[in-house]
């Protein structure tokens, strides 16, 4: 557990973007954070995306952030175990100095966008999070890259999908 919480200290971001005020309520919180419920009821999904914590409180400690990812993955479990029928791609995006941008996708093939998706200048077989996916998502193999945030100057995303759960997000020839 503590190797878990070592690698995770890289994810605060050091300008401190978090919510100002005296963080109340935090049982509440917590608890519709992880009430997050998937419905099947589309047969398409254009980059779907659930940012459990758009506020930002994950910036504020390493406590706080671990529980947003164990959100973010519980939301993925519950994609995972939907049983959708048409080919889907499924991923977790941690942002490296931002847990606002945190989320789960869910994408699928539409007239909007192409299908696969095969995001670009992905570094993978990343192992910062092994310790933390082996927790959290014990019942997948999990594969994680790296790419730096096309709007910034600085700062990365970490990508996280599983092998064993719809459509890779790497291409073939790689």
């Amino acid at each position: 557990m503590a190797n878990v919480i070592n690698n995770l200290s890289k994810l605060l971001p050091q300008n401190g973007s978090h919510p100002r005020k005296k963080f109340r309520g935090k049982k509440r919180y917590y608890k519709k954070l992880n009430a997050f419920n998937f419905h099947r009821g589309s047969n398409w999904w254009n980059f779907w995306h659930y940012h459990p914590d758009y506020l930002g409180w994950g910036n504020k400690s390493l406590a706080f952030r671990k529980e947003n990812i164990r959100a973010i993955t519980d939301g993925f479990r519950k994609i995972a175990q939907s049983g959708i029928e048409i080919p889907f791609q499924t991923w977790i995006e941690i942002s490296v100095d931002d847990a606002g941008y945190d989320a789960v996708y869910l994408h699928s093939k539409t007239e909007h966008s192409e299908f696969p998706f095969l995001p670009i200048d992905i570094i993978w077989g990343i192992s910062d999070f092994d310790a933390l996916l082996k927790e959290l998502l014990p019942d997948y193999n999990m594969r994680v890259g790296i790419r730096k945030k096309p709007w910034k100057d600085e700062g990365f995303f970490y990508f996280i999908y599983s092998t064993d759960v719809g459509e890779s997000l790497e291409s073939s020839g790689e």
